[in-house]
């Protein structure tokens, strides 16, 4: 029983971020969506570009 209470504390002490710390590869939902809507423009202004010719 001594485990399961330690493991139970472990994870009550782990629900929240202990070190404040993110991933480096993290992204936010704003991020993600910025990013998606660069490419889209991106490929857009490519698209024009390439028709012009």
């Amino acid at each position: 029983m001594d485990f399961l209470g330690k493991v139970i504390l472990y994870w009550i002490k782990h629900e929240t971020d202990q070190t404040g710390l993110y991933h480096p590869l993290h992204k936010t939902v704003d991020e993600k969506r910025e990013r998606t809507n660069k490419k889209a423009r991106d490929r857009r202004t490519a698209l024009k570009l390439s028709k012009a010719q």
